[in-house]
């Protein structure tokens, strides 16, 4: 069986949505619910913008979500 994987969702997903994305609970999601899926599917869900506070193009950030550690604040990108 697939690891399962924990992520807090930035959108609601239907419970539609949560059957494709194989979920251990078929329901609808709030934003900010967690949601537990296959690894494969949270990764699907990261990578669609869907995981609160993970950027998809950080592969830090994608790994902590991955392991469930939680994310530490953004760096400022400027000398504001």
């Amino acid at each position: 069986m697939a690891a399962m994987k924990k992520i807090r969702l930035a959108h609601p997903l239907d419970a539609e949505q949560a059957a494709r994305l194989r979920a251990a609970e078929i329901k609808d999601y709030q934003a900010g619910e967690e949601i537990e899926v296959p690894e494969v599917d949270a990764i699907a869900i990261i990578n669609a913008g869907y995981a609160a506070g993970v950027n998809p193009r950080n592969p830090e950030a994608v790994r902590a979500a991955l392991a469930g550690r939680p994310r530490a604040a953004g760096k400022a990108t400027s000398a504001a």
